[in-house]
């Protein structure tokens, strides 16, 4: 009875993973498949999280604010301000709110915002609360190890090459710099 019910249980989130929509399986692709994590298991990542779908000007995050949210941008995109200045633009595939995620901390409450952050079109984004996220990776290392290294992909690509708006060419740069130090020096 006990491996019946274990086996109705592997091919029930084996169905489920099966129809995913393209939407998913298409983030999916682009942020975590090569981060050895299986459809089933994005599928669990799926269902803590909520797809939802922000007006242009939304603000996801607020600098120096607590934000309890992590958000992943599955289509459309958001500007980055720092001490009120236009600094660069976020785009699909790319997470906000992820701090300490890259280096491993698991933050089940709210942070600070480093940034202010607002969608700068129609955006849907992946939105999970730290609480559940942070459940489900202690709970399974796979999923855990997978954000991680998600995250780090993306905290390194928007180090390296940040989509810089024309106005935050020159002396706005150094602010981005200070922004990114002072979020991940630590």
């Amino acid at each position: 009875v006990i491996n019946g019910g274990h086996i109705y249980t592997i091919l029930s989130e084996k169905r489920s993973a099966e129809a995913m929509p393209k939407q998913a399986l298409d983030l999916w692709k682009a942020v975590f498949g090569e981060h050895s994590l299986s459809a089933v298991e994005f599928d669990r990542l799926l269902q803590t999280g909520t797809w939802t779908t922000f007006r242009k000007g939304t603000v996801l995050q607020e600098e120096g604010r607590p934000s309890n949210s992590l958000f992943l941008i599955a289509k459309g995109g958001a500007d980055v301000y720092h001490k009120g200045e236009l600094l660069h633009s976020l785009h699909e595939h790319q997470f906000i709110g992820d701090m300490g995620l890259s280096s491993g901390i698991i933050i089940d409450g709210p942070v600070l915002g480093v940034a202010h952050v607002e969608t700068n079109m129609q955006t849907t984004c992946l939105v999970w609360r730290r609480q559940q996220l942070s459940e489900l990776m202690e709970n399974n290392p796979t999923i855990a190890s997978a954000i991680r290294a998600a995250v780090s992909e993306d905290v390194v690509r928007k180090h390296s090459k940040p989509q810089l708006v024309p106005e935050a060419q020159g002396e706005h740069v150094q602010h981005l710099c200070e922004m990114w130090r002072e979020r991940y020096s630590s």
